[in-house]
């Protein structure tokens, strides 16, 4: 019996909860509907049946835990930053604080429904991996892996009135 499913691979750098960081070769499913087109790596990894990734990690696959993954890191613009934009979406600077205190700068690049486009909004909407781009380095990082989030915000808080 096989179980061969039509895929394409990104070559990409993960870095785990535990810290390390290793480049790896995500399997990306080609959509079925249009069988020139494959899901996107935010796609992959938000999938909610999605708990274990396929990998090919020095020339042997694995299945890795997508809990066990702090961010994934691709050295270019990844095609949904463009898709993103063209349907309306959202980009917003932003310094990503990870749990081990790593900062993480750049774009915060997400499509949410009108009416919940704040930061607040994507942060805790149900995608696991949330897309920042820093106009080199894409790289989709884990909510559970996030401390805090600081925005451009804070030059518009309100006074506070003693």
């Amino acid at each position: 019996m096989s179980y061969r499913i039509e895929i394409s691979r990104i070559q990409v750098t993960l870095v785990s909860t535990r810290g390390g960081r290793q480049r790896v070769d995500v399997f990306l499913r080609v959509k079925h509907a249009h069988a020139h087109e494959r899901e996107s790596l935010g796609d992959r990894l938000n999938d909610p049946e999605t708990l274990f990734i396929p990998l090919e990690i020095e020339e042997r696959m694995e299945l890795f835990a997508i809990s066990s993954i702090t961010y994934i890191e691709v050295s270019r613009e990844l095609p949904e930053v463009d898709r993103i934009a063209s349907l309306g979406g959202w980009r917003e600077p932003a310094t990503v604080v990870l749990n081990d205190g790593h900062a993480l700068e750049g774009d915060l690049v997400y499509l949410l429904p009108h009416g919940r486009q704040r930061v607040s909004d994507l942060l805790n909407h149900g995608r696991q991996f949330i897309l920042l781009y820093d106009g080199e380095c894409s790289r989709y990082i884990n909510r559970d892996a996030i401390t805090r989030v600081r925005t451009g915000l804070d030059d518009q808080l309100p006074e506070s009135h003693a």
